[in-house]
């Protein structure tokens, strides 16, 4: 009964084997050298300014969610559109 699972565990027992063996090597032999320049933080070269943890606007994620269901959802429906009134 468990013959057919055997070589799908088999494989996803040396995936996730060799995934964690490549992690941890990389963490052993990667070579560290912190310095106050690595640790600021990077803005496209300019110096960060205000706060990283600001709110935003409920009109921001209006406008996002608008943005997703016209703009990427508008070429799904219309290309469905098409293929309905193509087909005749």
């Amino acid at each position: 009964m468990n013959q057919p699972y055997l070589a799908f565990l088999l494989l996803l027992a040396f995936v996730a084997f060799n995934a964690a063996l490549l992690i941890g090597l990389s963490h052993l032999v990667a070579p560290r050298k912190p310095t106050s320049v690595k640790d600021a933080p990077y803005e496209s070269g300019m110096p960060p300014l205000g706060n990283a943890r600001e709110r935003f606007s409920v009109k921001f994620y209006l406008v996002a969610m608008l943005f997703i269901v016209f703009a990427r959802g508008g070429r799904g429906w219309g290309f469905c559109w098409w293929r309905c009134w193509c087909s005749c």
